[in-house]
This record gives structure tokens, C-alpha cells and sequence, in this order.
């Protein structure tokens, strides 16, 4: 995959970002108290007080400040389409992305230990800028860079670790699931419950399903222990994923293959197809920009350029 075919998508990306900086709801304090302000909860202070900070300057004129936010937006994504400005526009896009990836989106909850893929971290803003930043001052015909391997397998490295250590069990799993039923379009939550239910006979408790098609868990206790063997065998999946990309040609394209259907069950289930439904949807969420980094690295063969690189490192180790 070109540098070409993945500016041309981070652009449109940009573009609906901004887009959606124009729905009614962002216009109002809303926008703070239901986007902004919750991802203070549960942060050191050093995270959380910038993040207030934002919050009440853009209460002052939520208006005004939304508008400029969606200029920015807009503007990075039309300098991204033209290939004259594209480079203005990339080092826009990852300055702007590591912005909103500290102020909008608490560092993907990474400072405060609560780091999920499965919930959208390690956040968008993050995954812009490294995208961004894998294709600045390269020409439309090469391909990105490399390191976008050893960004993958970090990702994945990172999620295999948090949902060992913040996940005890499915019923803990569950729990930060259930949540999301509410106002979800019928399709989604169709999707939610049939995970929820999963979840459910895996976790070992009784589920009785309504006659909306609704789930409801009944009194039997989840047994810990009998499902906490899911948790390890899916977060040995999640390390296959990342260090297959280390392999040869077939496994690397069959461990990206993997992750991108485990990225897309997460966007469904987890990250609730980027709320799309609630009116105060910024962006598509996390998992389709790894999706894009999921793609390069199924298309490019990077096994000599990552073999260079652990010669350049050793020999300077050496």
C-alpha cells in the first residue's frame, strides 16, 4: 500500500472529523460535559487538570470554540488531499492528533493503568499523528515506514498485558459492556446482546434473554475461575497478533487478518461503532485507524528493513 492510497484516506479521514465538529449537539456544552469532561475521571491531576482546563474554555463559547475546532479539522484534511500542501498538512495533523490525544482523550487512558483496546485505546489522536508521521516527507510512490511493524506489535503487546491485569475474569469483561445497551440503533445492540450473551455462558452464569431480545443476567454468581482461562488464551491471541507480523509472509498476513477481525469486534462491541447514534460522534474511534496500519503491513513485506534495523541496533548496543 502506497503512501499515495493512505494519505488519500488520512485526509478524508480528517475531513469527516471535521464534518462531524458540525452536528447540532457540538455546538452546545454537551460536547464538554459528555466528551471532554469524562475522560478526566479516574486520571492522575497532571492529565486531568488540562483536560478541565479545555472543558471550561470551551464553555465560555461552545459556539465559537467548536467552530474553530472543525476549521482546524477541515483545513488539515483538505491540505492532506492536495498533493502541494499534503506535507503542511501532515505535520498539521500530527501536531493537531497529539493535541487532541492529551487533552480530549487523557493519553488513551494509558497514564491512569486503564489501557483497553477493547474501549479505543491507546486513542485516535495517537494512531493519526503515528500514521501521519509514517508518511511525512515521503513521495506519493514509496511506502510508509517500517517502524509501523514495531508500532503494531506494541499495540498489541499492550493489550494482551492490560487485559490479563485489568480483567479477572469475563464477568469484569461483562460488566463494562453492559453499559452500552442504551440507545444503541437496534442493529448494534442486536450485536452487543449476542456478545453479552456470549460472554455470559463463558463466564459460567445463567442469562435469560427477554422478549425484546434483550439480555438479563440472573442470580447464579460468575465462577472466576472458570473463566479466567478465556482471558489468558485471548490474550495469547493478541500476542500472536503482534509478533506475527514478525514472521514470514503467510504468517504475518494471517496474524493481521486476525487482528483486523478482533479490531472490528471491538469497534462493534467495545467502541460502539464510534457512537455514531449519539450526535456527539468526533471521529471513527481507534480501531479502524490500526485497521489502516493492519493493511500496510498485509500488503508490505518489511522483513528486510525491520532485519537492518536490529543490525543498526545492535551494533550500536555493541
Amino acid at each position: 500500500m502506497s503512501v499515495k492510497v493512505i494519505r488519500l484516506i488520512i485526509g478524508w479521514l480528517w475531513v469527516l472529523d471535521g464534518l462531524l465538529q458540525l452536528q447540532p449537539k457540538m455546538f452546545t456544552s454537551a460536547f464538554a460535559d459528555k466528551v471532554i469532561l469524562p475522560m478526566a475521571i479516574g486520571q492522575p491531576m497532571v492529565v486531568s487538570l488540562p483536560i478541565h482546563w479545555v472543558a471550561s474554555l470551551f464553555l465560555i463559547n461552545p459556539s465559537l470554540f467548536n467552530s474553530l475546532i472543525a476549521i482546524v479539522q477541515l483545513a488539515i484534511g483538505i491540505l492532506i488531499l492536495f498533493r502541494k500542501t499534503s506535507q503542511s498538512g501532515l505535520l498539521a495533523a500530527i501536531v493537531w492528533g497529539l493535541l487532541v490525544w492529551s487533552l480530549g482523550e487523557a493519553y488513551g487512558g494509558m497514564l491512569a493503568g486503564n489501557f483497553s483496546l477493547l474501549m479505543g485505546s491507546p486513542g485516535a489522536g495517537l494512531i493519526y499523528a503515528i500514521i501521519s508521521l509514517s508518511i511525512y516527507a515521503k513521495r506519493d510512490d514509496e511506502v510508509p515506514s517500517f517502524w509501523l511493524t514495531l508500532v503494531w506489535l506494541g499495540v498489541w503487546l499492550l493489550g494482551s498485558m492490560s487485559f490479563v491485569l485489568n480483567f479477572h475474569s469475563l464477568g469484569l469483561v461483562d460488566a463494562m459492556l453492559t453499559g452500552n445497551f442504551s440507545n444503541m440503533p437496534h442493529w448494534l445492540a442486536y450485536i452487543n446482546n449476542y456478545f453479552h450473551l456470549l460472554i455470559g455462558s463463558l463466564a459460567n452464569h445463567r442469562v435469560a434473554v427477554t422478549n425484546s431480545g434483550m439480555a438479563m443476567k440472573m442470580a447464579k454468581p460468575i465462577n472466576s475461575s472458570s473463566s479466567y482461562w478465556f482471558i489468558i488464551v485471548f490474550a495469547l491471541i493478541e500476542l500472536l497478533v503482534g509478533f506475527g507480523v514478525l514472521l514470514n509472509k503467510n504468517i504475518r498476513k494471517t496474524a493481521v487478518v486476525l487482528g483486523c477481525l478482533i479490531l472490528v469486534m471491538f469497534w462493534l462491541v467495545g467502541q460502539r461503532a464510534g457512537d455514531y447514534y449519539t450526535g456527539l460522534m468526533t471521529d471513527l474511534n481507534t480501531a479502524p485507524l490500526l485497521i489502516i496500519i493492519g493493511a500496510v503491513l498485509f500488503k508490505n513485506d518489511y522483513k528486510q528493513s525491520l532485519v537492518k534495523f536490529g543490525q543498526a541496533v545492535k551494533d550500536k548496543i555493541i
